[in-house]
């Protein structure tokens, strides 16, 4: 079944709620009766694997951001324990 967001125009909250997409939601069980609720558009993330032209796979893009974050890693534990601590008693 579809999800759907909707926002109450009343009291400005946002929520989900899951069903058939013949199915028409009045108003949500907590709300009150002067609660009027709007069809909120739902993100939609599209990723495209696109390998022609030069442009790089989806994978190949998040393996190099991993072996970058790994030497920035490195990078700052060698800073650390290099670095010398002084006791203040």
């Amino acid at each position: 079944m579809p999800r759907y967001a909707y926002r109450c125009e009343k009291c400005e909250e946002v929520f989900e709620a899951i069903h058939s997409m013949s199915f028409k939601l009045e108003k949500k069980n907590d709300c009150t009766d002067e609660c009027q609720l709007v069809k909120v558009p739902a993100n939609i993330t599209i990723i495209k694997k696109e390998t022609s032209s030069g442009k790089k796979k989806v994978g190949e893009v998040v393996q190099n951001s991993i072996e970058s974050f790994k030497e920035d890693l490195k990078s700052q534990r060698k800073d650390h324990l290099n670095k010398v601590y002084e006791d203040n008693d």
